[in-house]
């Protein structure tokens, strides 16, 4: 049986990108190497020099992400702890260390004429930090994109809270009593029809919450309709700002979890608390 999730995920949204995820590796190899064959046709003069300049390339490039990887995978945890910034910056230092190493080693192995060492560590250092600094741009930019699109996933199963029983139950609390009090019968119908309307509406659209406050105490009312005194609502919202904006459904569902979880069960009922300041 699976377990049900909350849609309360904290997900920090300004975090690393998970160096131990295959996505997040496969990405950065395609950016780093993409990144590489532009600096190789920059640097080449003509189509057959391309091939080549782009092998010289990898040669030093290959060794530095495959170890950065490594090293990244490993300090996964540590990092994990740290405040973005921070860890951004310790990731960096990782990569341009890393990139000085394989660069003193491979100095070993392709000695050239005119060779300016300093030179050619402080080239290789700064295009480890450019490099870097792009990716982490790359998985902080989409990281803000899919967190707007988690929040507005989570506004909408927050609103879907409404559950399918909640209306068999008011249209068979209004059956029970249409005839012997059919102005309360039209009443509770006409708050179960607000509240199916703000359902439907586009969850984009703020409201007053001084209208999210009415459409609660519709919704109480159609409850204690259907169990009598067993439910009381003490509300406390005289000091607060009636004109801040909030989504719609956003306060009901708390509401209605509150009666479905904390009283319903209950035989003898219970009091709900609802302050607002």
């Amino acid at each position: 049986m699976n377990k049900a999730r909350s849609i309360k995920q904290n997900s920090r949204h300004n975090a690393l990108p998970n160096f131990r995820n295959l996505g997040v590796t496969l990405r950065i190899l395609l950016i780093s190497n993409g990144m590489a064959l532009l600096l190789a046709i920059m640097q080449s003069n003509h189509w057959g020099d391309i091939p080549q300049q782009m092998m010289l390339i990898a040669t030093m490039l290959t060794p530095i992400l495959l170890s950065s990887l490594l090293v990244l995978w490993s300090v996964q945890h540590w990092l994990d702890q740290l405040p973005y910034h921070r860890g951004a910056l310790v990731a960096t230092g990782i990569v341009l260390v890393l990139t000085l190493l394989v660069q003193q080693a491979g100095k070993l192995f392709y000695e050239q004429e005119d060779y300016d060492i300093l030179f050619d560590a402080f080239r290789c250092g700064l295009l480890s930090i450019i490099v870097s600094g792009i990716l982490l741009l790359y998985f902080w930019l989409r990281s803000q994109v899919l967190s707007r699109a988690i929040h507005d996933a989570r506004l909408q199963a927050l609103r879907a809270r409404i559950r399918p029983h909640f209306l068999f139950n008011t249209i068979n609390t209004v059956l029970s009593i249409l005839r012997a009090q059919p102005k309360q019968a039209e009443t509770a119908l006409e708050n179960m029809a607000d509240l199916f309307r703000v359902a439907m509406t586009d969850m984009k659209d703020l409201v007053p919450i001084q209208r999210e406050i009415e459409l609660c105490r519709q919704y109480a009312e159609i409850e204690q309709l259907r169990m009598g005194n067993r439910l009381e609502i003490n509300w406390q919202v005289s000091d607060f700002p009636v004109g801040v904006l909030i989504p719609p459904l956003l306060l009901q569902p708390l509401l209605e979890n509150a009666v479905y979880h904390g009283i319903e069960p209950l035989q003898e009922g219970g009091t709900i608390d609802i302050q607002l300041s």
